[in-house]
This record gives structure tokens, sequence and C-alpha cells, in this order.
């Protein structure tokens, strides 16, 4: 039987109004014609009218020392940790992070806790008014309006370093506005969004490269050669050197898989450059945190929930449940789209002893149809049991009603998709209401 909790009855007019908001700025999903990850126009003219939009909302990114994190896997853990440990220092951080997972606010966290519900739809519905009055030509995308409420909720709470990942690439991204960020961060690169940023990696570097800049200091995981000679070039044209940091030989946060050591050693040398002291990092890696990255929500049988939406993303998620000891490993997969369903779920094949293909549709976008999944699937493995079902939480009960307690279960292929289960465990009211990714609950 699955363990599900009772959303908290207080506070129900914030609530409706933080729930309001946020269905008023998802209407822009249908209204603006040109986003970065679909645009109709080119990247450089698409990120001119982010400046433009900012700048008609007074530049309010530019009230901050800034830390920019971009990559192909790591950005967002990199982000929270370099965020806490800032915070554990004294400091008054600010972090913005995408995509989110069950709720919209958990993309912007202050002082450790997820932003204040007052302040958002204060500052959402104050952005929504001007953006309102704005014609279709210079309207910004769904992307951008939410950007700019993180950064300006961030203003308003008088935040002093903001952490901000970003969102597809770097150079061309909306998040790509700082004309002098303090600090540039590039996590481990691989093939990912390969429609929009390239077909090799060199070219997929050549985007992330592009947060550099002018004056900043520039940190790298360890890279392969051919992203090296492109991250070297770049900061060479600015008169830049990379540091590259080495993983640590264990992973010093409280967030699991190995490849959180590349993680933590490269937020520890961020900061370690920032005067931020050893007992402040270590406080900040112990509080650190994002859902949905191995994370456990149940045991007996075990149920984890990680959005691996990318290969190198599924390696390092294999890694992990190579260390974990259970009799079968039951997997719920989903695939946006835009991703290969195989070819993501590759480095996991081996491992599982039946499969759940299922769906997810959201404003914008789906998934692949369970159909199709199971198809392309089935052409690789052919003799593993495919199960369809459309609704995500069906199948975790399906899987729950044949799980022995010494099996795992395993939800992954789409943050989305894991946002929707991960959401039976912690609902929406209780995130927001408390501000919390881990909310107490029952």
């Amino acid at each position: 039987m699955v363990t599900s909790h009772s959303p908290l009855p207080e506070n129900s007019s914030l609530f409706d109004a933080y729930k309001k908001t946020v269905e008023r700025l998802q209407t822009l999903i249908q209204r603006s014609t040109s986003d970065y990850m679909q645009s109709q126009v080119t990247h450089e003219t698409r990120l001119e009218c982010t400046r433009h939009f900012f700048a008609r909302r007074g530049n309010p990114q530019n009230r901050f020392r800034v830390i920019h994190v971009a990559g192909t896997a790591g950005k967002g853990s990199t982000a929270s940790l370099i965020a806490h440990m800032l915070h554990a220092q004294g400091y008054s951080a600010g972090l913005i992070t995408s995509p989110f997972v069950t709720t919209t606010l958990e993309d912007v966290w202050i002082n450790g806790k997820l932003c204040d519900p007052n302040i958002f739809i204060r500052v959402a519905n104050d952005i929504l008014d001007d953006v309102e009055k704005m014609n279709d030509t210079e309207i910004p995308s769904y992307s951008e309006t939410l950007y700019a409420i993180g950064v300006e909720c961030c203003a308003q709470a008088g935040v002093e370093w903001l952490v901000t990942e970003v969102g597809c690439g770097g150079k061309f991204d909306y998040t790509n506005i700082f004309s002098q960020p303090t600090t540039c961060v590039l996590t481990p690169i691989g093939l990912d969004h390969m429609n929009i940023l390239g077909n090799t990696v060199p070219e997929i570097a050549a985007h992330k490269a592009g947060i550099i800049h002018t004056g900043c200091t520039v940190f790298s995981a360890q890279q392969s050669e051919d992203v090296r000679a492109v991250f070297d070039h770049e900061a060479a044209l600015y008169g830049l050197t990379v540091h590259y940091i080495a993983p640590s030989q264990e992973n010093n946060s409280d967030m699991p898989g190995a490849h959180q050591s590349h993680n933590s050693a490269l937020a520890c040398a961020v900061v370690e450059s920032l005067g931020v002291s050893l007992q402040a990092q270590q406080l900040g890696m112990q509080r650190a945190f994002l859902p949905a990255r191995c994370e456990v929500m149940q045991r007996n049988p075990l149920v984890i929930i990680d959005g691996a939406h990318s290969v190198i993303k599924m390696r390092a998620l294999a890694e992990y449940v190579s260390t974990l000891t259970y009799n079968r490993l039951f997997v719920i997969y989903s695939a946006k789209y835009s991703k290969d369903p195989l070819e993501n779920l590759t480095p996991l094949l081996s491992k599982i002893s039946t499969l759940w293909c299922t769906e997810f549709h959201l404003p914008g976008f789906s998934s692949h149809s369970t159909e199709e999944m199971k198809y392309a699937i089935a052409q690789r493995a052919s003799s593993l049991e495919i199960i369809e079902e459309k609704n995500p939480l069906a199948a975790l009960h399906s899987a729950l009603a044949r799980a022995n307690a010494n099996d795992c279960i395993l939800v992954t292929g789409s943050l989305y998709m894991a946002g929707i289960v991960r959401e039976h465990y912690y609902p929406e009211k209780t995130i927001v209401l408390q501000q919390s990714l881990k909310p107490a609950v029952g």
C-alpha cells in the first residue's frame, strides 16, 4: 500500500492565491511565441529581448554578486551546495534553479528556504501586470518571466549573493543577462538538448562556455580534452584561466550518489575562493538538498525517485543503483517527447526486472506515449517485461503490489514525471506553506 499524506488544512486562502498566481503565469506558455527552447527568431535576438525586458523592470539582476552555473549534469546540485555554503557563512544568499519538480515555488530559494509565497505572489502579479501590457512581439516567454520573478523576489529580500542555474545551454540562455558575474561554474558536459545546442560534445560545450564574461573567476569540473579546449579558448578571449577541480575521493554532501563527489568538490573550490570557512562548507553540504535526485521516498520496498533525463545523468544513476542491495529492480519510466527513450534508458536496461512505461502531459509539452516507449525499448530488450500504464501513480501502485520488502522501485526518466509521483509523498500545499521541500507531513 502506498503511504500518502493529507495537505495541511490551514492557510487555504494563501495557497489558493498562490495557485491562482501560478495559473496566471502559465497562460504565458500559450501566449508567448518565442521561447529559447523553441525560438522562431535567432537566439541572439531572443536574448536581446530578455535584456530589454529586464531593463524595463529596472535591471534587478545587477543588485547582486552573482555565481552563474552551467553544465549538462550536476548544475542544480552544485548551485544548491554553493548557495547553502554561502548562507552558512552568514551571507544573505538566493538560489534560482530549474526546472521545478512539484511546484513552481521550488525554483526560488532565499537563505536556505523556499521563497515566501506572499513575496512570490506579490512580485509575480506585479510582473504579470506589466507583461500583459506588452504586445506579442515583445512579450517574454514563460521561462523568462518566471526567472524575472525569481530575481525580483531575491532583490526584494535583500539578497547579497545570487546563485543561478542556467536553463538550457548558456551563451543564449535567458539567465545570461549578467554583464559581469563574480564567478562562472561549469559542471560535467555531455550530450543533451541536441536539437538546440548541437550534435557533438564540443558544440554543446561552446554554448555552456558562453556564460564566461570579463572579470569573472572560472571554475570547472574535470572535463574531456575536447571540452577543455573549448573552455580554455573561450576563457582566453577574456584573459582568464579556467580552474579545473578534481573530484574528491568521497561524497562529502548529504545528497546520495558517487557523482556528488564531483559537485561537492567543485562547490567547495568556488566558495573557498570567496573566503567561506571549512566549517560553513561542511554545514552547507549538510543542508543542501534537491528533490528527485536519488531520493528515497520509502523503504520495504525501497522506492527511489530520480529525474535523470539524459544519458550522462542515467549513467550516474546506474552507478548509484549498483551500490544498493535489492532483489528485483522495478523501474517506472517516462521520457519527454524530445528525448530518445531507448538511448536514455540504456545504462539501466540490464538491471531491470520489470519496466512500467508511463506518461505525463503538462502545458506546452508532454512525454512520449507508452506505446512509443514500449516499442523503442523492446527493440533492444525483447525479453524484458514491459507494462504500459499511462498514469504514473497507477504505475507506482502496480509496482508496489508486485514488490516484496527487499525489492527496489525506481521512478526515473523525467523530473516532471518524478514530480507527479513525489507529490504523493509530499503534497504541493505542504511544500508551499512550509517553504520546504521536505515538509512535516501527517
